[in-house]
């Protein structure tokens, strides 16, 4: 009876683990690494965070800055989409009020810093006034996507990495920072990215046939 009742709770762990609903976590990017030669910020890291959450109709991306000096700010930032999809099906808009980015996007079509190719570059003002405002100190910026092909996109459809021509790596993405001060004159500039691994969506299956294998060995273990 023991036997059964012990073989009998495994099986039923396994099942809730397998047929429970996963809940969707958010893929976020913090930027903490900079691949610049003239060096980063004095301020801690991470000074920019990229959130992708899924929602009703797509998906979106809210970006975060997190700028110790005033005169600091983004003008630049660069992210990749699924090279498996055509990216003209994909929908970029500005959701947020705040500094407003111009939204450009092109398989392979943006260059950031002299190291991989990007997708999708959001552009932030370079000057403060005249109707528009830097990307700076802790502003954040939302932005939805939307899907005009076959299937849908999630979060994941953003997971991947730049195109490398040489330099110091890929990245899921990267950012140019302006406006660092005490620096040499000509160098108040950096480029940052993320050192983020990609989310492993199969966790919880390697965890059901784990399970399983137990179960197994369990059950031989009881015949003998």
């Amino acid at each position: 009876m023991k036997k059964k009742i012990m073989l009998g709770s495994l099986v039923l762990v396994f099942a809730l683990l397998l047929f429970s609903p996963i809940p969707s976590k958010a893929l976020q990017y913090d930027l903490t690494f900079v691949y610049s030669e003239e060096g980063g910020p004095t301020s801690t890291p991470p000074w920019a965070t990229a959130t992708f959450e899924i929602i009703t109709g797509g998906v979106s991306l809210t970006l975060q800055a997190s700028l110790e000096s005033a005169g600091e700010f983004i003008s630049n930032w660069y992210f990749n989409f699924d090279p498996t999809l055509d990216i003209n099906n994909l929908s970029i808009a500005q959701s947020s009020s705040g500094p407003t980015a111009a939204i450009r996007q092109g398989a392979d079509g943006f260059r950031a810093g002299g190291d991989g190719y990007f997708d999708i570059l959001f552009i932030f003002p370079t000057s403060n006034g005249r109707g528009s405002d830097r990307f700076n100190n802790t502003d954040t910026a939302v932005f939805t996507f939307t899907w005009n092909g076959n299937g849908t996109i999630t979060d994941n459809s953003f997971a991947f990495v730049s195109a490398n021509r040489g330099g110091e790596g890929i990245f899921h993405t990267a950012a140019h920072l302006q406006g660092i001060p005490n620096r040499a004159e000509g160098a108040d500039s950096a480029w940052i990215a993320d050192t983020a691994s990609v989310p492993e969506p199969a966790t919880m299956l390697l965890l059901g046939f784990g399970l399983i294998g137990m179960g197994i060995f369990v059950r031989r273990r009881f015949k003998k």
